[in-house]
């Protein structure tokens, strides 16, 4: 899945499977007495669980910017590559030919 040393944005650690998981263990936790909880969309279970003071606004912030930021990431690397099954960073390098388009792409460089 991912070289040693190397970060999927999607299955690594704090990659956006992480997000989407501990929305779902809320939503599964409090669901049941909360229908505003039942979406498929993250961000507005996200926005829901701090509505109900299940989620802090402060960890409702973090998590939901760190979301969008991953989705962005995730679609540029697919149009970088030209597939969606490599969502693992190109080495941290601007020497890198694809960290360079990667960071173009997003608007860092």
């Amino acid at each position: 899945m991912c070289q040693p040393g190397s970060l999927n944005v999607k299955y690594g650690r704090g990659g956006i499977i992480d997000i989407e998981y501990a929305v779902q263990y809320c939503q599964m936790a409090f669901g049941a007495e909360h229908v505003q909880l039942r979406t498929p969309n993250v961000v507005s279970a996200l926005q829901a669980l701090n509505a109900l003071g299940i989620l802090s606004s402060e960890n409702f912030n973090a998590a939901k910017e760190a979301y969008i930021l991953i989705r962005y990431i995730i679609d540029a690397l697919r149009i970088l590559r030209g597939q969606s099954k490599d969502l693992t960073l190109p080495p941290l390098d601007i020497e890198d030919a694809d960290f360079l388009c990667l960071a173009k792409r997003l608007g860092y460089w």
